[in-house]
């Protein structure tokens, strides 16, 4: 099954029919004829979505989405709302009180199926970056929402004029006006970061603007996951708009107020996106990393270096691997303290780094150990390079915050690979050359040259 739906309808044709309607798009759903049994329901097992009439005998369908709202457990549930009447202030006050839509009967079948589309995808997507804060790094709520800057991309002047008004009122946003050759204009990548993107769009789907705007919204990175409210004509546009990606519709005549606030809902959810896209990526970036130096970390190294290894293979180029270590280590915190010796290892971790060139591969792997690795330089190249860092780590004065700077050496074995032999085999080959290092003197590049000779 697609999902499971809870249909809840005080009149038996109207669950009967809209059980066929979803059976035929292969949806489990199970019925309710009252708010009490609806509740009832909920509290047995939580569905993948709602359908909710207001108008119930037992209680409003209002109160069951009030009730619905305040259980931790649902408060995201998708909610569709159904209507039979055409009251405006019942429209808006499924939305103000967290409807996802609010859809009149007889609801036509193309938009219903396509909206639960657009709600299942929104879920799905959710749920693929885990549920609950990952890595335990989600940042506090913010103390307000700021308003956002809203592009309401329309050819017609006079809604330009009147909606651009009505929505800054309502809502507080910023009001960025463009016609269809402005947006099309607009970097579609990140940029310098210096002009500020919409995180909204409102698209006015006339003939001019069209319901293409929205695939080349998508396309574009900068605007990918930007929210996006189309003002349509008619449900088969609706129901097509969603399936292209929008993530909710209007009717080109609807209230301002009803526009404002679903502005605000999407907006919400674009919201929590991001901050969850965020909270991934900062994840992803802290389980690779070092978090005392920022370089990468062991984990992140031992994948890099296997795809390094492979690359030279298939390019027959060599690249070097360098065991980096510092020298009488133990001495710096025995005579400093461990806080003096995070301030060398980050010292000389930044000077390392800013030593080498663009694709080369830094990490810290132990406790005052490095490895780097420079793909596409034969051994008198990489031995260089090793000298190199040797004479940039003696230069550093360190700042160790008792007046006098700290200074050490590093010691380095260096081995030349082809991705011929295993990863392992090349690592085993350059800590026996750091060996080798420390037991010649310290503070130089010692070469295991079997591979280099041919051996």
């Amino acid at each position: 099954m697609a999902g499971k739906i809870l249909i809840v309808d005080d009149t038996a044709v109207n669950r009967i029919v809209l059980r066929v309607k979803l059976a035929r798009a292969y949806y489990d759903t199970t019925a309710a004829e009252n708010g009490r049994a609806a509740l009832a329901a909920l509290a047995a097992g939580r569905p993948d979505l709602v359908l909710l009439d207001i108008d119930l005998p037992d209680m409003s369908g209002l109160d069951v989405l009030a009730r619905i709202r305040r259980d931790p457990a649902m408060r995201d549930l998708p909610v569709i709302m159904l209507t039979a009447g055409r009251d405006p202030a019942t429209r808006l006050a499924a939305l103000q009180g967290g409807a996802d839509d609010i859809l009149a009967k007889p609801v036509d079948e193309d938009l219903l199926l396509a909206r639960i589309r657009s709600l299942r995808r929104r879920e799905s997507s959710r749920a693929e970056q885990g549920e609950g804060p990952l890595w335990d790094m989600a940042e506090p709520p913010a103390p307000y929402d700021p308003p956002a800057l809203v592009a309401l991309v329309t050819q017609r002047a006079d809604l330009r004029l009147r909606l651009s008004r009505d929505l800054a009122r309502r809502s507080g946003h910023s009001i960025l006006v463009l016609t269809r050759e402005d947006l099309l204009a607009r970097p579609g990548d990140e940029g310098d970061g210096t002009a500020p993107q919409p995180e909204l769009f409102i698209l006015d789907a006339d003939s001019a603007t069209g319901l293409h705007l929205v695939s080349e919204l998508r396309s574009r990175m900068a605007f990918a996951h930007a929210g996006v409210l189309l003002l349509c004509d008619g449900a088969k546009q609706a129901a097509t708009a969603f399936d292209l990606g929008v993530d909710d519709v209007a009717s080109q005549g609807a209230d301002p107020q009803e526009i404002a606030l679903r502005l605000a809902a999407v907006l919400r959810h674009t919201r929590r996106d991001a901050a969850r896209r965020k909270s991934l990526q900062q994840g992803l970036r802290l389980a690779l990393t070092d978090p005392l130096t920022g370089l990468h970390n062991l984990r992140y190294a031992e994948r890099e270096l296997g795809l390094i290894a492979e690359r030279a293979r298939q390019q027959a180029r060599s690249f070097a691997l360098l065991f980096i270590d510092l020298d009488r280590f133990k001495q710096v915190n025995d005579r400093h303290g461990h806080a003096a010796g995070d301030d060398v290892l980050v010292a000389v971790a930044r000077g390392l780094a800013e030593a080498l060139r663009p694709g080369d591969m830094l990490a810290r792997i132990g406790g005052e150990e490095f490895l780097l690795a420079l793909p596409g330089l034969d051994l008198a190249q990489a031995r260089s390079i090793a000298e190199r860092l040797c004479e940039t780590v003696q230069s550093l004065s360190i700042d160790i915050g008792t007046g006098q700077p700290v200074r050490v050496t590093v010691s380095i074995g260096l081995a030349l690979g082809t991705g011929s032999e295993t990863v392992e085999g090349l690592r085993q080959r350059a800590d026996r050359a750091l060996f080798m290092a420390k037991s010649g003197g310290r503070n130089r590049v010692s070469t295991d040259y079997s591979l280099a000779q041919g051996g």
